[in-house]
């Protein structure tokens, strides 16, 4: 598959910097920063004479057509652009949604099946104007006066659910899925086993999730 042309950047003291960063480097203290390398070059860009940075410009609008023309034969040859979320910070990465049909994750360990199947009854006991947080804080308030027993039986909902759930996603990677978990996706074969990402959310939900929630 072809490598989508990168994109030259920082004009004509992009190219000075590219020309002089290992020069520069050596110059400097060995305990400088990296931010001092570019602080320097832009120090001998500046003292540079108009006709030597003229050298830099004409170079940089060389390999500014070099590159339309390598884009338009990377796009020719059915390449794809993949365009960078100007809003994202350094570092970060862009977060892929799930398809609709994705089978969803069950969370909030035995509180959570106690909350997503009391959810309407209790928000019919609260007042007409109740804010939808107050479903959840009356819940919590409930289940801290759960029974052992009743708690035992929300519980094995949940690990039910999660059975389900792994099942449901095998099936779906099976059929060609892509599933997405916090931003990344992976196919059939690629990323996390489905049951090993459970194994972890279901060490961590039922104590520390529900704990958050009013289990205890």
């Amino acid at each position: 598959m072809a490598v989508q042309p990168k994109k030259p950047v920082g004009g004509s003291y992009g190219c000075f910097l590219a020309d002089k960063r290992a020069e520069i480097k050596a110059s400097l203290p060995a305990d400088s920063k990296i931010t001092d390398v570019s602080k320097k070059a832009g120090e001998l860009f500046k003292a540079l004479s108009e006709a030597d940075q003229k050298v830099y410009q004409d170079k940089y609008v060389k390999i500014s057509a070099d590159y339309k023309e390598a884009m338009a034969k990377f796009t020719a040859g059915g390449g794809e652009l993949v365009k960078k979320d100007k809003k994202l910070k350094r570092g970060k990465i862009a977060k892929v949604k799930p398809s609709a049909d994705q089978p969803k994750r069950p969370a909030g360990g035995a509180f959570g099946q106690f909350l997503k199947n009391q959810r309407a009854d209790i928000a019919k006991s609260l007042p007409e104007k109740h804010k939808i947080t107050d479903v959840t804080k009356k819940a919590s308030e409930i289940w801290k006066t759960t029974g052992e027993d009743d708690k035992a039986k929300w519980q094995k909902m949940y690990e039910k659910a999660q059975t389900d759930y792994t099942e449901a996603v095998e099936k779906f990677k099976a059929g060609g899925g892509v599933v997405v978990r916090a931003g990344k996706s992976e196919g059939a074969t690629g990323g996390a086993d489905a049951g090993e990402e459970d194994e972890k959310s279901e060490k961590a939900s039922p104590k520390k999730k529900a704990q958050k929630k009013g289990c205890r």
